[in-house]
């Protein structure tokens, strides 16, 4: 698996892209990148990868060497773990 050109062998977080109004797009923005839009196909708003106050990344999918978890359903938090702000 690589990440940022590098092999990555422990676990990691990935980023997580959002709507404004809380649609998930994608929950693997780094490892999938084919599925990341500029905008929501379900309501047009403008994606977001990162909390609009501190610009911490919102937390996605962690990703693992030889595991793949299939079948959840992907929900935006709510509030921005690194400042506390509520997310659009």
């Amino acid at each position: 698996m690589e990440y940022y050109g590098r092999r990555q062998k422990e676990p990691w977080r990935d980023v997580m892209q959002v709507c404004m109004t809380g649609h998930v797009i994608n929950a693997g923005f780094h490892n999938f990148p084919k599925y990341n839009k500029e905008f929501c196909d379900r309501c047009g708003e403008k994606t977001i990868t990162n909390c609009l106050k501190c610009n911490n990344s919102i937390p996605g999918d962690m990703q693992d060497t030889g595991v793949a978890v299939l079948g959840f359903e992907k929900v935006a938090p709510e509030y921005c773990q690194s400042c506390g702000v509520a997310f659009p």
